[in-house]
């Protein structure tokens, strides 16, 4: 008997967890922007084009896909594979995969794959801040 109320109470916890994870997700938080500085990356949701984002890779920015339906794990493409649902042409437009880790006003990536070479063969963690973004993007013009 305490080992299934021990299981449970464990199983409890893991699900009240992920919930938590799941509301600080950037992609249901229309207002939010959330931004790493190196290198420069941008994510956020829009109700009209979805899960998008900016990347600044050698000075040249492209626009980017996200998913997050993976548990702890985001894919980053660029934003060409929102066009197709072939596995195989999806990877072609694959920028990097990594755990992520949300917070309350910051996420981190653990970057796993890097198939752009983007970060020249290291595996780093990227902190990311999380903005309003109307105010964002109005001080980013100035």
């Amino acid at each position: 008997m305490k080992k299934i109320i021990l299981i449970l109470l464990y199983l409890v916890l893991v699900l009240c967890g992920c919930v938590y994870q799941a509301e600080l997700r950037p992609e249901y938080n229309d207002t939010d922007v959330w931004v790493c500085e190196s290198p420069y990356i941008e994510l956020y949701w829009s109700s009209t084009i979805g899960n998008a984002g900016k990347i600044t890779i050698n000075k040249i920015e492209e626009n980017i896909y996200h998913e997050s339906n993976y548990g702890p794990l985001i894919k980053i493409y660029t934003s060409e594979a929102k066009n197709t649902n072939d596995i195989q042409e999806q990877k072609e437009f694959s920028v990097f995969k990594g755990h992520v880790n949300y917070g309350e006003d910051r996420l981190t990536i653990e970057v796993q794959e890097d198939y752009k070479n983007i970060f020249n063969g290291e595996k780093p963690t990227l902190e990311f801040k999380r903005y309003d973004k109307q105010e964002y993007l109005k001080n980013k013009e100035k």
